[in-house]
């Protein structure tokens, strides 16, 4: 199941990334 593990930290980073977005 490495591709759901990769999947999970894909969106784990997305949504770091949002919320640096919404910080500013």
């Amino acid at each position: 199941m490495a591709g759901a593990r990769g999947f999970l930290l894909g969106l784990l980073a997305l949504q770091g990334a949002r919320a640096v977005k919404d910080r500013g």
